[in-house]
């Protein structure tokens, strides 16, 4: 597995010697904070070296991974005859990581969450691709039944659209700019008050 540095190089280095299409896959492997939190780093460890032989397994000889978190692997697939052979690839990605697996004893169920980006249209650099990769793989975290998700720049304006607004609502609350209104409950028969609700 290469460094991260090095694996978006090797990606910068092919988008510039080839102008047909190429994508990056961005996978988590879910639930292993739990598997931590209840069998310890040992399990982890082996856990993600089992998932990482599957990923591995599923490359060709020219694709190349990198390991970007604890649970989370880049792919780069160089050579695609045509884009959808990406999504090809992440759906088979996610039923091979859906195989069960021993751990301590333990039959255990991973779930792989992949995003995809495809040169050109998603991204001419190894960051760019990286990056909406991990937007969509971000996105398809969220959906709670997705596998896989191919990036669109609806997903890119979400995101900038979430942090915005999670930004101007953190400093509406430092500047004390919220202002607490209560709707008053009135009887009918005689308008008087009986109580409110914010």
């Amino acid at each position: 597995m290469q460094d991260i540095s090095v694996f978006t190089r090797r990606i910068d280095d092919h988008l510039a010697s080839h102008s047909g299409p190429c994508a990056v896959l961005v996978i988590e492997i879910s639930r292993m904070a739990e598997l931590y939190k209840l069998l310890g780093q040992q399990a982890l460890d082996a856990s993600m070296a089992v998932m990482a032989e599957r990923v591995l397994g599923l490359c060709g000889s020219g694709d190349a991974v990198c390991r970007i978190a604890r649970a989370q692997f880049a792919l780069f697939l160089p050579s695609l005859s045509h884009a959808s052979k990406a999504l090809f690839t992440a759906s088979a990605l996610a039923a091979r990581i859906g195989e069960p697996i021993l751990v301590e004893g333990r039959l255990l169920y991973m779930v792989a969450k992949i995003g995809v980006a495809v040169s050109p249209d998603d991204g001419t650099s190894g960051q760019a691709l990286l990056r909406n990769a991990a937007i969509a793989q971000g996105e398809v975290a969220k959906s709670g039944s997705a596998h896989y998700l191919h990036y669109t720049e609806q997903m890119r304006e979400r995101l900038r659209h979430q942090l915005i607004t999670e930004t101007e609502l953190r400093q509406a609350i430092l500047d004390e700019a919220f202002v607490l209104h209560y709707q008053p409950k009135v009887a009918i028969a005689d308008g008087t008050p009986i109580g409110g609700r914010r």
